[in-house]
C-alpha cells in the first residue's frame, strides 16, 4: 500500500505528465502551418501570357493563380475571377462570334526582318528578366515573410532566480537564522494567442496583405510593360525619322549638283548654289541628331529590358505601317474591363478586405495578454534552520487588468483606415474612368488620322517633289519651287510616321489602361 505522501507525489507527477502531453499536442497543431508559404490569390500579369504558347502557364512565384491546397487561414483558395463582359455582336470594335475577351491572347505580330528584338520579345524580357521587376516582387516574398511571422507562436519567458542568500560575513546558521535561500526557475507561457484567437487574426491579416502586396506588383508589372511598348514604337519612331533624315540628304545632295551644274552652265546664280549647300548642311545635322536620338531610344528600351551592358549591334524588328486600322471599342466596354482587370483597382478592393481583418487583430487586443505560470523552487534549509532542503512546484496565471486601456485608439484608428480604403476604391476607380475615356479619345483621333488620306498625300507630295526636280534639272523651275517641294514632301512624310506611331501608342496605351489586350 503505498503512503498518504507517495500517493501525492504520483498523483503529481501524472498531472504533471498530462499537462506536458496536452501542451506538446497544442505545439504540434499549432505548428502545423510554419513552414507553408501562402501563395497571393491569382492575380492576373498584363501581357504575361500572350507572350509564350497557347495553354502554357507562367511559373512566377505566387502570381500565377496556384494556391497551397489550405491556406494558413484554413480556408480554400480562392476563385478565379470572372471573365470580362464582351460587347454585343456586331457593335464597334467588336467582331462577331468572336472569342471571349481574356488578359492571355496572343500579341499581334509585327513586320520586320527576324535580326531584330520584336515586340513581344521585348515584353517577355521586361517581365522575366528585367532587374527592377525581380526588386518589386521581393515586396510580395516580404509579405509572404510576415505571414511566417504570424504563424509562429511566441516564446515564453524563462527566469532563473537565486534569492535569500545570506549576505557575504554573515553566515546562515541556528543562531543566526535566516532565509532559507531559494532557488527558482520559473516560466511564463503566453496563451491569448490561442485562448482568444489572435493569432489566427494576425495570420489571417498577414494573408490579405500579400494579395494586396501581389495586385500592387501587377500594376507595377503593367505600368512597366507600358513603358516598354512605347519606348519600343519610339524607337521604331527614331529609325524611320533617320532614313527621312537620309532620304532628305541624299536628294539635297541631287539639289545641290544640279544647281552647281546650273552655275558652270551660267542658269543659276551663286546665290542658289549657296542656298543648297546650306539646306544639305542643314539636313547633316538632322542625320545626326535623329541618330543620337535613336541611340538613346534603343538605350532606354534595354533597360527596361534589364539587358546590361553595350550593346551596339541592338536592333528592333518591325515596321509603322497599319495593314488594318483596328476602330476602337465602346467605352462601356472598355470601362467594364478596366474594372474587372485593372491591377490597381484589385489592389484597392483588397486593400478593403485587409484592413477587415486588421480590425479582428485589433478588436482582439483589448483582451490581456494571458499567460500561464509554471515554476520549480528549491528551499536550502540545512544552514538556516538545519533541515533537509526539499524542492516544490507552482502554477498560475499572470496578466494585465484590461480597466482602462482596452486598445480602444487602434481599434478607432483601424475603422478610420477601413473607411479610407473605400473611399481611395472610389477615388482609384473615378481616376481609371478619367484614364479610359482620355485613351479612348486618343486612339479615336489616332484611327481617324491614321485611316485619312495620308498615304495617298504622301505618293502625291513624293511624284509633286519628282516632277519639279526634273523640271528644275531642265531649268523649267526655280530653286525656291524644289526646295518647297521638298519641304512640303519631308513635312507630310514626318506627318504620316507620326500618325502610324500615334495609332499603335494609342492601341498599347488603352490596352494598358484597361489592364488586358482587348484591341489586337
Amino acid at each position: 500500500m503505498l503512503s498518504k505522501d507517495a500517493w501525492r507525489r504520483h498523483a503529481t507527477q501524472r498531472l504533471v505528465a498530462a499537462l506536458t502531453l496536452a501542451a506538446s499536442a497544442c505545439l504540434v497543431s499549432c505548428h502545423r502551418f510554419d513552414h507553408q508559404v501562402y501563395n497571393p490569390a491569382p492575380t492576373p500579369i498584363f501581357m504575361e501570357e500572350g507572350l509564350r504558347e497557347p495553354g502554357v502557364r507562367s511559373q512566377e512565384p505566387g502570381l500565377s493563380g496556384q494556391e497551397n491546397s489550405q491556406s494558413p487561414t484554413g480556408s480554400q483558395s480562392q476563385p478565379e475571377l470572372p471573365p470580362p463582359t464582351q460587347p454585343p455582336p456586331g457593335s464597334q470594335g467588336a467582331a462577331p462570334n468572336s472569342p471571349p475577351a481574356s488578359p492571355y491572347e496572343l500579341l499581334p505580330q509585327v513586320e520586320g526582318n527576324a535580326n531584330g528584338v520584336t515586340l513581344a520579345q521585348a515584353i517577355d524580357e521586361a517581365l522575366n528578366v528585367s532587374v527592377a521587376i525581380r526588386q518589386t516582387l521581393e515586396d510580395v516574398v516580404q509579405s509572404q515573410a510576415d505571414v511566417r511571422t504570424a504563424t509562429l507562436i511566441p516564446n515564453p519567458q524563462l527566469m532563473m532566480l537565486a534569492s535569500l542568500l545570506p549576505w557575504p560575513g554573515h553566515p546562515f546558521n541556528r543562531f543566526r537564522q535566516g532565509g532559507p535561500a531559494q532557488y527558482v526557475i520559473w516560466a511564463v507561457w503566453p496563451v491569448d494567442w490561442y485562448l482568444f484567437g489572435k493569432r489566427n487574426a494576425e495570420i489571417a491579416a498577414a494573408a490579405r496583405q500579400v494579395d494586396v502586396t501581389a495586385a500592387e506588383f501587377a500594376d507595377f508589372a503593367r505600368q512597366r510593360i507600358a513603358q516598354t511598348v512605347a519606348t519600343y514604337f519610339a524607337v521604331l519612331e527614331a529609325k524611320a525619322l533617320l532614313r527621312l533624315a537620309t532620304e532628305n540628304t541624299t536628294n539635297l545632295e541631287r539639289v545641290v549638283e544640279h544647281t552647281q551644274l546650273r552655275f558652270a552652265n551660267e542658269a543659276a546664280a551663286r546665290i542658289d548654289v549657296e542656298r543648297a549647300q546650306i539646306q544639305l548642311s542643314n539636313a547633316r545635322r538632322d542625320i545626326r541628331t535623329a541618330e543620337a536620338t535613336l541611340a538613346a531610344a534603343k538605350s532606354q528600351l534595354r533597360a527596361l529590358m534589364g539587358r546590361i551592358g553595350l550593346d551596339p549591334s541592338f536592333d528592333v524588328a518591325g515596321a509603322l505601317s497599319v495593314a488594318q486600322p483596328v476602330p476602337p471599342p465602346p467605352v462601356e466596354f472598355a470601362l467594364s474591363i478596366a474594372d474587372q482587370w485593372r491591377p490597381d483597382l484589385i489592389a484597392a478592393a483588397r486593400k478593403i478586405d485587409q484592413v477587415q481583418a486588421k480590425i479582428a487583430v485589433e478588436d482582439l487586443k483589448r483582451f490581456p495578454a494571458v499567460g500561464v505560470q509554471t515554476g520549480w523552487t528549491y528551499q536550502d534549509q540545512r544552514q538556516a534552520i538545519g533541515f533537509p532542503g526539499e524542492p516544490s512546484w507552482n502554477m498560475g496565471v499572470t496578466g494585465p487588468l484590461p480597466l482602462f486601456d482596452r486598445n480602444q485608439g487602434n481599434r478607432w484608428k483601424a475603422r478610420s483606415e477601413l473607411a479610407q480604403a473605400q473611399l481611395a476604391l472610389d477615388v482609384r476607380r473615378i481616376q481609371v474612368q478619367s484614364e479610359v475615356e482620355q485613351a479612348l479619345t486618343s486612339y479615336d483621333a489616332a484611327y481617324r488620322i491614321v485611316t485619312s488620306e495620308a498615304p495617298q498625300q504622301l505618293e502625291a507630295a513624293r511624284s509633286v517633289m519628282n516632277r519639279i526636280e526634273d523640271a528644275y534639272r531642265e531649268g523649267g523651275r526655280t530653286l525656291f519651287e524644289l526646295l518647297d517641294a521638298q519641304r512640303t514632301y519631308r513635312d507630310t512624310f514626318r506627318l504620316q510616321i507620326n500618325a502610324e506611331v500615334g495609332y499603335w501608342r494609342a492601341i498599347h496605351q488603352l490596352n494598358a489602361v484597361v489592364g488586358q489586350q482587348i484591341v489586337p
